[in-house]
């Protein structure tokens, strides 16, 4: 049959197509060095919240502190401001005046650990700003190469397609319907080559009347153990010419 060699390369086509996806299946974008991009990402972004709140809580402590100190010299004022206060004002006023300089050392306090902790932030912030530049051009570099396989692996895939119409469009539909009824009852596997005198479809021994027929071209012939149908490369398997050149 002159255009079996057209199903037999639609075939090798569809092989190659299939090998190509799996290819791109197996393709790893990173995402592990992703993840790890991610998590210091993380990390840096709580330490610079973390910076970030304790300055907002100096803030507001220091706006307390400055409320404090008023309410601390209005008192004194009505003290000593030369005004007779007798000794039970007096008392009371001087304990609320130890009340908030209690509240004031308490605010002391917590505003001291604060800027200690913000002291140790800044490395840390330093650090944690190192290690995620390391980590986003690793993965960059990476990512980048993964773009490159899967733009390769899709462009081939492209250039196999196109061959495949081609094939497609130039082969009978009586010869395209026999190959996909063939493919769909024979386990994805429609045609398969002879080699010396056997199918390379299931390894069985052919008759010499059937390989005859089968190097002759002239028909279609069947494997008689697994059904495929048989194609003859000739001697020395030579490939086919390009579609557009072949009648």
């Amino acid at each position: 049959m002159k255009d079996l060699w057209k199903i037999y390369r639609l075939q090798a086509y569809e092989n190659d197509l299939l090998y190509l996806r799996e290819q791109i299946g197996l393709l790893d974008p990173g995402k592990e060095l992703e993840e790890k991009k991610n998590n210091a990402s993380s990390l840096l972004k709580s330490g610079r919240d973390r910076q970030e709140a304790n300055n907002k809580r100096l803030k507001a402590l220091g706006f307390e502190t400055l409320e404090l100190d008023k309410q601390i010299k209005t008192i004194e004022d009505k003290l000593y401001g030369g005004r007779p206060v007798n000794s039970k004002e007096t008392a009371q006023w001087q304990k609320k005046i130890d009340d908030i300089k209690k509240k004031r050392e308490t605010i002391d306090e917590e505003s001291l650990t604060l800027i200690y902790d913000n002291e140790g932030l800044v490395d840390e912030i330093k650090k944690l700003e190192q290690d995620y530049q390391l980590v986003e051009e690793e993965y960059k570099k990476y990512y980048s190469l993964y773009e490159g396989q899967l733009k390769d692996l899709n462009s081939r895939m492209e250039d196999i397609e196109s061959k495949k119409k081609k094939i497609m469009e130039s082969s009978a539909e009586e010869l395209l319907k026999i190959y996909e009824d063939t493919k769909m009852n024979r386990g994805g596997i429609a045609i398969v080559a002879l080699q010396k005198n056997f199918c390379t479809g299931c390894g069985m021994t052919l008759s010499e009347r059937l390989l005859e027929r089968a190097r002759s071209r002239m028909t279609l012939e069947y494997c008689e153990h697994c059904g495929r149908i048989l194609y003859w490369e000739g001697d020395k398997g030579a490939a086919q010419q390009p579609v557009a050149s072949q009648d």
